[in-house]
């Protein structure tokens, strides 16, 4: 029996309503390589569907893991730490890979024993048609970290990981929202080689529940640069964070201006002003005082 080299990660809540959709992701990283495969699902919290749970146990190279948290980053977490295989990879519930999309990473993996992460490009499906998932700038391939900047280049379900070089500790306590680009940004940051591969490999299926209209997900972008440059990057990156930790602030103060809460609208535009970039959204002080 062929030793398994890849190890793919589905977060799920494994409830009745996706299981067409988990069944659709299973067959797809089945049908994306020549190679045999470890599927982890990491089921999260106590919600799930005792007939998917045990339609996972019944598949030979489905391996379940339980979590306690009913958190998507809880999954990725738990899922990342029971990777006993040479590479891992990530596709959510509801995704799916292009057929050849583990084939297609893995040979960016063994054109150089020195890469850690091989991130592709991919589809994304709001119910009328695929378009490209990424943007993904020239000037990626030469300084992923600096491109980060302008465009996240990591997808939930676009990258593959080589197990030794990418620990286990940077899929630990995850940004409950923007969590891939947080993952780009710490795998750049400490300079473990990526590879760029602009084809696509997957298709993410956007859903009409999205969370990225809720006040933690708008949030998110302060908490997201606060971090990043809690780790002190070099300057040149560290100077444009600064910059879109202003922005991000002065974002917030008129989206709750917007929603009639002023206070929380005065503590963000306050803070956007403490900063030196922050002069340019003084004049935003009307809106709140009129």
């Amino acid at each position: 029996m062929a030793v398994e080299q890849v190890s793919v990660i589905i977060p799920t809540l494994a409830d009745a309503c996706r299981k067409a959709s988990l069944a659709r992701a299973v067959q797809s990283i089945r049908a994306s390589s020549t190679r045999p495969v470890r599927i982890i699902a990491a089921v999260n919290g106590n919600r799930f569907d005792p007939d998917v749970v045990a339609w996972l146990d019944a598949q030979p190279d489905i391996t379940v893991a339980q979590v306690e948290t009913g958190a998507t980053i809880a999954g990725i977490s738990a899922g990342r730490q029971r990777v006993e295989t040479e590479f891992f990879a990530f596709l959510d519930d509801d995704d799916e890979y292009l057929p050849g999309a583990l084939d297609m990473r893995l040979e960016g993996m063994d054109s150089n024993p020195a890469i850690g992460v091989v991130a592709t490009n991919g589809h994304r499906n709001r119910g009328d048609g695929d378009e490209p998932a990424l943007d993904m700038p020239p000037l990626l391939d030469s300084d992923p970290l600096l491109g980060l900047m302008d465009s996240n280049w990591l997808a939930s379900c676009g990258g593959l990981y080589r197990t030794r070089l990418v620990d286990a500790d940077i899929f630990e306590d995850l940004p409950r929202h923007i969590h891939w680009t947080w993952v780009a940004f710490v795998v750049s940051h400490r300079g473990i080689p990526v590879l760029i591969d602009r084809r696509p490999s997957f298709r993410i299926h956007d859903s009409a529940t999205s969370q990225s209209k809720s006040d933690s997900y708008k949030a998110t972008s302060v908490v997201l640069v606060e971090r990043m440059l809690a780790l002190r990057p070099r300057e040149d990156v560290a100077r444009i964070l600064r910059r879109r930790l202003v922005d991000s602030h002065h974002y917030l103060a008129s989206h709750y201006l917007r929603s009639g809460r002023k206070e929380q609208a005065w503590r963000h535009h306050l803070k956007s002003l403490l900063h030196p970039h922050g002069w340019r959204y003084a004049p935003f002080t009307r809106h709140l005082l009129f």
